[in-house]
């Protein structure tokens, strides 16, 4: 325009607020990590981040006149901070692990304190001596657990079959163990472990329908443990078959592995330490140690076998006979008969049954 007028073009300055403004792409983006971390707000780290982000892009673009998007991270900010609270509230109702019921590993030790807990008071009540029944002179030992009905719903005459001849249950280091059952000091169920991946709790029974006591556990899913062999060579109970509070005497442990069987293989008698300890452990808590009941009554969770008197392995024999313990090489638990011989300290212990970790047949 002419005459003093001015003159407007495409290169004349404008106030900026006239130009309209442009979304913030980071706004956007905030907005969306906004309700992602909502979703998760349970995890509440990301909620927190989130929080963070939004206020201090929000602070920016409250200062800024060229760019729009405050309202997304002034609602990103809302619900960043609703995640983050609900996140503390789930932390403070929900248990933690550890406390949402004892790990397995925890279960298998109390069954076994509870298990040697019971043998002690069994034996304030024999003479020192732990439960056992009869003696069988053969070469090889009932391994398979295969209790039958003892057709008696008489605790004590079903007790008292154990020492009649014939009994189908001689030699059976399981029966040991079901005499603590038909006594009403443990429960079957506690002969079972939550980290044996073959053992069914839910099969567990003490009588059978017609209420008689059977004599032992009926199948290998039944019974997770082993125990230490209680008859020398000569048939008689071995001292260590007795209470003797001894704290380094292992007397339980879970179940023993067969020779050469499992995922890794399992080897026994190793000349020296293996890199693998899997490799002589026991197949339940996935090879990663063993608990081992001692004669203190006391447990302990234990990453190899060498844990008895004077380093012995509790799944090995270190000969035949045997007079004493021993750390690598002899003769691994299987299903003849051990010979032990040792009448004091340190004890040879071997565990039985064992049982086959491919299969889990016994």
């Amino acid at each position: 325009m002419e005459g003093g007028g001015h003159v407007m073009n495409n290169d004349d300055p404008v106030l900026e607020y006239h130009k309209g403004t442009r979304m913030s792409q980071v706004a956007i983006w905030v907005f969306i990590a906004s309700l992602i971390a909502a979703v998760g707000f349970f995890l509440i780290l990301p909620a927190i981040v989130t929080l963070i982000v939004s206020i201090v892009v929000h602070g920016n673009l409250s200062r800024r006149t060229d760019v729009s998007g405050a309202g997304l991270t002034s609602a990103a900010i809302k619900i960043s901070a609703v995640a983050v609270i609900f996140g503390i509230v789930v932390l403070i109702i929900l248990p933690s692990p550890s406390h949402m019921g004892p790990a397995p590993r925890s279960i298998c030790a109390a069954n076994l304190r509870g298990i040697m807990q019971s043998m002690a008071v069994y034996a304030e009540d024999n003479n020192k001596a732990f439960p056992i029944v009869a003696f069988a002179p053969y070469d090889t030992v009932p391994n398979a657990a295969k209790g039958t009905s003892t057709g008696t719903k008489d605790a004590e005459a079903a007790l008292r079959q154990y020492y009649a001849a014939p009994t189908p249950q001689a030699g059976s280091v399981q029966a040991c163990l079901w005499v603590l059952v038909l006594n009403g000091q443990i429960s079957p169920k506690q002969l079972v472990c939550t980290s044996d991946p073959f053992s069914n709790r839910s099969g567990v029974a003490m009588t059978d329908q017609g209420g008689s006591y059977f004599n032992n556990v009926q199948n290998p899913t039944q019974l997770s443990y082993s125990v230490a062999y209680p008859w020398k060579a000569n048939g008689q109970p071995g001292a260590w078959w007795t209470y003797t509070t001894d704290e380094s005497l292992p007397l339980i442990a879970d179940m023993t592995p067969l020779q050469g069987t499992g995922k890794p293989a399992r080897t026994l008698t190793p000349a020296r330490a293996p890199a693998d300890n899997k490799t002589w452990n026991s197949g339940n808590h996935n090879g990663d140690g063993q608990n081992v009941g001692f004669g203190d009554c006391h447990t302990e969770f234990c990453r190899s076998p060498n844990v008895g008197h004077n380093n012995d392995n509790i799944y090995s024999m270190s000969a035949s006979p045997s007079t004493g313990p021993a750390q690598f090489g002899g003769i691994p638990a299987g299903k003849a008969a051990p010979a032990l011989t040792a009448d004091k300290a340190p004890y040879d212990i071997i565990m039985l049954p064992v049982r086959n970790e491919t299969t889990g047949g016994m």
